[in-house]
């Protein structure tokens, strides 16, 4: 049960930083390059048990959430469901011989720091590119949108590593 509010908490926590942190930042003319997407730390931290009609499930409340506030419908909702979908695939392909224990949250703590970059970093790139290219895909800016996503992922993976590294307690 305990699992289960602090997952809500982390939901709402998430959405609020989103939309009335994070996007709410100007750099002025740098907007356009600076705008990282942390919410997906939802979907990219869930338990490895969790199904994936669940998680994709999640992944669309969590989606339809922030498309309501930033008047995206249907953006952050595939970017997210995208996430899921790719998540048990790229899992699979770093974890260790023996697995991750499925009763565990995926954070620094549990998969070790250099797993986590990895994965997490592969799915917020996955997430940041799969926005941009609904969001403003044009033939001849597919560079700049490719840019676009390794920076915002590694910003937003930054973010993430130091909302975990102030919230996480070691164990």
């Amino acid at each position: 049960m305990n699992n289960i509010v602090l997952k809500i908490l982390q939901f709402f926590l998430l959405i609020t930083v989103q939309i009335f942190l994070i996007d709410e930042i100007d750099l002025g003319s740098f907007n356009y390059y600076f705008s990282p997407i942390i919410f997906g730390l939802f979907i990219i931290s869930m338990n490895l048990n969790i199904e994936i009609w669940s998680l994709m499930t999640l992944a669309f409340l969590m989606g339809f959430s922030i498309d309501i506030f930033r008047n995206t419908i249907g953006l952050n909702i595939s970017a997210l469901i995208a996430v899921a979908y790719s998540r048990n695939i790229i899992l699979n392909m770093i974890s260790p011989r023996d697995g991750f224990d499925p009763l565990k949250e995926l954070n620094v703590n549990t998969m070790g720091l250099n797993r986590y970059l990895l994965y997490a970093g592969v799915l917020l790139f996955i997430q940041h590119f799969w926005f941009y290219i609904i969001e403003d895909f044009h033939f001849n800016q597919l560079h700049i949108l490719f840019i676009k996503a390794i920076i915002n992922s590694i910003l937003a993976l930054g973010l993430i590593i130091l909302f975990q590294y102030l919230t996480l307690s070691k164990k």
